[in-house]
């Protein structure tokens, strides 16, 4: 009997049935905790789109220190990393684990770890809990805001050298706030956008299997000045990176310089039109939102714009509202704001419209010439706007 149940349980870690049929591919992460023991531990994974539910995985264990967490591997390449949770004892405080590590001498800490596909092992040895003060945490399956303040409690753990590897790239990196272009950073510098650039490049030429770093600069592309500088870090990556999913976005990104035209549905009579419908002008396309205030708050100058440009500039509203509560309230806000310019709805297809223009957050501009090319702009900008004039006005 119990050759039996080995046989099983073998066949089901293979992801093979009984019947010899190829089930969903799983991937593993073991984590021993060394010092410090938990009863009850999940695995949440964040996701790129955070439109979506981030799921949990519950965690297997048979001495409480030896964790063992199963994941289904169609997710990875949608993963921006993960956290290992601990379940709620009550209302009033939340437990979490962050991992640490030593490099050049600093200490440095991350509450999220990712991981190499397949099986992962990790290794952590037990430091201290640190308490800190109260305060409202996001959701990790809604990834709203909770309304009541709790304290957080942190178990820090040292990171041993025989762990994933990807795990300490992640810390490093993101230590580094890797692709956010923040002036300052853990080492109090004011950096400026050049010096974000060349740390960027430095790290990934030091982890260019990191796929935590391709993950965040997949997320921040249009934080970057130029394509040419994306490419100044993206050819550091390895080629395993490139050939991912992640690095193919990037690489489709610094190629990708043509505006392809989407159908979709207007906001009003839900008729199907092309985003850009007279390609022998100049299109200014604004990605948007009800729920989006800065959007909101750039209608005024979206309407001068309007006013100053029309005839050589075709205008047109792009809302990524998705569910019929949000595309009823993006209608009343065109109706109340007399919109006089085009306005279509992604709806369904607001995943699909944000990866294929590279829309991370909003309000988002392209601007498409009449030979099709295409720029990212952002009008609130003086810089920008006076671009805009130049190019349309000479038309």
């Amino acid at each position: 009997m119990k050759q039996i149940i080995l046989f099983f349980i073998f066949y089901l870690f293979l992801g093979i049935d009984v019947k010899g049929e190829e089930l969903d591919k799983s991937d593993t992460i073991q984590i021993t905790f060394n010092g410090k023991t938990f009863r009850k531990l999940r695995l949440a994974a964040i996701l790129a789109n955070s439109s979506e539910i981030r799921p949990e995985y519950e965690g297997y264990t048979t001495d409480y220190k030896t964790w063992t967490f199963i994941y289904p591997d169609k997710i990875y390449d949608n993963v921006n990393w993960f956290n290992i949770i601990i379940p709620d004892s009550n209302d009033s405080i939340r437990e979490t684990i962050t991992f640490k590590t030593i490099v050049d001498k600093d200490t440095l800490s991350s509450g999220s770890c990712m991981i190499d596909r397949g099986f992962s092992k990790i290794s952590l040895s037990y430091i201290q809990t640190d308490e800190a003060a109260k305060r409202a945490f996001h959701d990790f399956n809604t990834g709203k805001r909770e309304k009541q303040a709790r304290q957080e409690i942190k178990h820090n753990y040292l990171v041993l050298p025989t762990s994933d590897r990807q795990l300490i790239a992640t810390i490093d990196a993101g230590s580094s706030e890797f692709s956010k272009f923040i002036r300052n950073t853990r080492k109090g510098k004011n950096l400026t956008y050049d010096m974000n650039l060349d740390m960027y490049s430095d790290l990934v030429k030091k982890y260019p299997y990191s796929v935590f770093m391709a993950q965040a600069m997949a997320n921040t592309l249009n934080m970057y000045r130029s394509k040419e500088d994306v490419w100044k870090i993206y050819q550091h990556f390895s080629d395993s990176i490139k050939k991912s999913p992640r690095g193919e976005r990037i690489m489709r990104f610094i190629t990708d310089t043509i505006f392809i035209n989407t159908e979709l549905k207007t906001y009003d009579t839900e008729q199907n039109k092309q985003i850009i419908e007279d390609s022998s002008k100049y299109n200014l396309i604004i990605f948007s939102a009800s729920w989006c205030g800065p959007c909101h708050k750039q209608i005024p100058l979206l309407k001068q714009i309007y006013e100053d440009l029309n005839g050589k500039l075709c205008m047109t509203y792009v809302s990524i509202d998705e569910d019929e509560k949000a595309i009823e309230n993006w209608r009343k806000l065109i109706r109340k704001e007399e919109i006089p310019w085009r306005s279509l709805i992604t709806g369904s297809k607001t995943s699909e419209i944000r990866n294929k223009y590279f829309i991370k957050g909003i309000p988002h501009s392209i601007l498409v010439y009449p030979n099709g090319h295409k720029m990212v702009i952002d009008i609130r900008k003086a810089s920008d706007k006076e671009l805009l004039y130049n190019l349309v006005g000479d038309k």
